[in-house]
């Protein structure tokens, strides 16, 4: 179920803190479930049993939870004073609860340890308590966004079950209309070569995800960053999420993403997974659309925004999403070429003849060679890889091996000048 997680604001602990100095006591602010979100400093020689394990375990014992509902603070309207109990270790304490349109948001709790609250404090902590309840319903959205997005990471995981169990609260809970048939987007970020992925990815996908989710209803979109991708989760009636409206959000989201990099030099691909008849089917969705945006922004004749269904052969050669790719996998031959000095000339070469089929004529025309210096390059690949272009088999390896290289960044975009590339490929 989706169930409130702790979170502990600056400006919520500074209110916390302000309150403990003033009254020279102990203070806890919990959230509905009397889960801590914020608390003060306490002495070691008035420590309070409940207010340890409370913050130890971020939760208090289901004993403890019920004696103190039981006291009256869920319907209290104002401080609530809640007497000792020996025998659960809890001393004596003031409650006053934090709410606002009748909604409780949570509990502020003073400790007393031996010192009495007379009329003025009480009123004091009645008064915090309400100038908590902005800081509170603040802390909430933030506690509920933090759920809804573990749900999602749990939804799209490899876990069937978890992933089942994830689809069902996301809809329990009116986050995703149960009725709706559900694709997956990815947006793939590719940094420059030479830079890694770092934080600042984080920030353009969130606001990438941000400017993509105006307009879209509320139950028909969940988004979720991850890592150096951003996946976002459309739901439309019936079996209205066709292909041409799948594309069309494609765009915009690679549009959203890419106006929120850093620089043009970053690349922004989109993978689209196919169309599923409720939410449970996601996690399929998100491996094709995974699948589909890495292809999308390595492969140069395939366009930015690829659906899972248009990518053809390119589905076995695409690896699964979050797997780390071994290059000792690839055919010695390919290892080879990259390895070369000028070898990327010679790769660009290759996978210009063979994309043609072996038509050297078409190959002269593409690269703009004369058909002798062609037949030196092929023969110098022949030379470093150890393969003959006359056996099917080795071009077929070859073939396979120079996209699945591309796919797996391992082979870039060559971009020295020719002239630099034919002296290194001469060597």
């Amino acid at each position: 179920m989706l169930s409130a997680a702790p979170i502990n604001t600056d400006r919520l602990q500074r209110l916390v803190d302000s309150l403990a100095e003033r009254l020279s006591l102990a203070v806890l602010v919990d959230d509905p479930g009397l889960r801590p979100m914020a608390y003060s400093a306490q002495k070691i020689d008035t420590v309070d049993h409940v207010r340890t394990v409370s913050i130890l375990n971020r939760e208090a014992p289901t004993d403890v939870i019920e004696y103190l509902f039981k006291q009256g603070i869920e319907t209290a309207k104002g401080p609530v004073r809640v007497p000792a109990n020996d025998e659960l270790g809890l001393a004596r304490r003031v409650c006053s609860p934090v709410t606002e349109s009748g909604q409780v948001l949570g509990y502020l709790w003073v400790i007393e340890n031996g010192k009495s609250l007379d009329a003025d404090d009480t009123e004091l902590i009645r008064e915090i308590a309400e100038g908590a309840a902005p800081l509170m319903r603040t802390s909430s959205r933030r506690q509920r966004q933090h759920q809804i997005e573990s749900r999602v990471d749990e939804l799209l995981g490899t876990d069937l079950r978890l992933s089942c169990d994830a689809a069902a609260d996301l809809l329990d809970a009116q986050e995703f209309s149960s009725s709706a048939h559900a694709a997956v987007l990815v947006a793939k970020v590719i940094p420059p070569l030479g830079e890694e992925i770092d934080e600042t990815v984080a920030v353009l996908l969130s606001r990438g995800l941000h400017a993509f989710g105006r307009g879209i209803p509320a139950r028909h979109l969940l988004s979720l960053s991850r890592g150096d991708h951003a996946v976002v989760v459309i739901g439309a009636e019936d079996s209205g999420i066709t292909d041409d409206r799948l594309r069309e959000m494609g765009v915009s989201l690679r549009e959203a993403v890419s106006a929120a990099a850093p620089d043009r030099r970053w690349t922004v691909s989109v993978g689209i997974g196919s169309p599923m008849r409720s939410l449970a089917g996601a996690s399929r969705s998100y491996v094709q659309a995974a699948q589909a945006a890495g292809v999308a922004g390595r492969l140069e004749d395939v366009e930015p925004v690829l659906r899972w269904s248009e990518m053809g052969i390119y589905r076995l050669l695409a690896p699964p999403p979050d797997s780390d790719f071994d290059a000792d996998t690839l055919p010695r031959g390919i290892i080879r070429l990259l390895d070369h000095p000028g070898g990327e000339m010679l790769l660009h070469t290759l996978e210009t003849y063979l994309d043609y089929g072996g038509d050297a004529q078409a190959t002269t025309a593409e690269l703009f060679l004369a058909r002798g210096s062609l037949y030196y390059r092929l023969h110098r690949i022949e030379e470093i890889a150890e393969v003959s272009l006359r056996s099917g088999h080795d071009r077929l390896m070859l073939h396979i091996g120079l996209k699945l290289a591309r796919i797996c960044g391992l082979y870039p975009t060559c971009v020295a000048e020719p002239a630099e590339l034919a002296e290194a490929a001469a060597s």
